[in-house]
């Protein structure tokens, strides 16, 4: 079975592409560090964008509504990657120094 992907700007997303699509209930970060926003209605779908594009600007997304829930919409952005893996880094480092053995 063929993966269809879809790439577009994060201006351009919108919940009834999503809908039509299937993703009724999709999730994306609003932001570098670990957490996802579910957006399961216009109001979520605009809020998540304004709250992105202040941070990174109109970046490129790639949705794949095939994909494990977490992975359908991926920030496609070399700065918002940079900066994730510099939190997930910091992130770790913490839980080793603090975290449970």
């Amino acid at each position: 079975m063929e993966k269809i992907q879809y790439k577009i700007k994060l201006s351009e997303l919108t919940y009834e592409f999503l809908a039509s699509i299937g993703l009724r209930d999709a999730h994306m970060h609003t932001d570098c560090e670990d957490g996802l926003r579910c957006i399961p209605n216009t109001f979520h779908t605009e809020r998540a964008k304004e709250e992105l594009s202040a941070k990174y600007g109109d970046v490129d997304l790639v949705i794949t509504p095939s994909a494990v829930w977490y992975e359908r919409i991926v920030i496609d952005d070399e700065k918002w990657r940079a900066d994730h893996e510099a939190f997930c880094k910091e992130k770790a480092a913490w839980c080793k120094k603090y975290g449970s053995e």
